[in-house]
Order: C-alpha cells, then structure tokens, then sequence
C-alpha cells in the first residue's frame, strides 16, 4: 500500500522539502516534552531537559483557538487545591 499526499510540488507560497522557512500566521502551543541534549566532549553524551509549553509563531498573530485548556503555572498545587 501506497499513500500519497495531494500535491507533489510545492505551491508558489509553500515552503519546498526540507526548508525550515515557514510564514505562519497564527500563533499555537507547543506541548511540553522531554529532550535529550547533547552535552560533554564533543556532544557525545546525552542528558534528557524538559523543555516546558510555550507559544511559537510571530509575536502579532492571532492565538490559534483550540478547545484544550492549558493552565501554567511555576509551581505544582496541593492536594487540597485540587
């Protein structure tokens, strides 16, 4: 089995292959997530950095709604505020 997408060649405002330059014009969440960062001689080695939620695109666009409800905060609540 085969599965294609609908186009082959990019349109004139698309970005081609393996271009990392992208016009968004909303902004959107970004989940929190884990990483495993280079480090040590070389970058050898790997040390895992959670990287926490944040918002990616340009800072003047619209939020793009969604119906998850994210609340962030720097610290964990209680039991009793659950």
């Amino acid at each position: 089995m085969r599965i294609r997408g609908r186009r082959t060649t990019p349109g004139p405002d698309e970005p081609t292959p393996g271009s990392h330059e992208r016009s968004q014009t909303s902004r959107f969440w970004v989940s929190g997530h884990w990483r495993n960062q280079a480090h040590g001689p070389g970058r050898s080695l790997r040390r895992p950095v959670y990287i926490h939620p944040f918002l990616r695109g340009p800072d003047d666009a619209p939020i793009k709604l969604s119906s998850t409800v994210r609340m962030l905060s720097s610290r964990r609540p209680s039991p009793e505020e659950q």
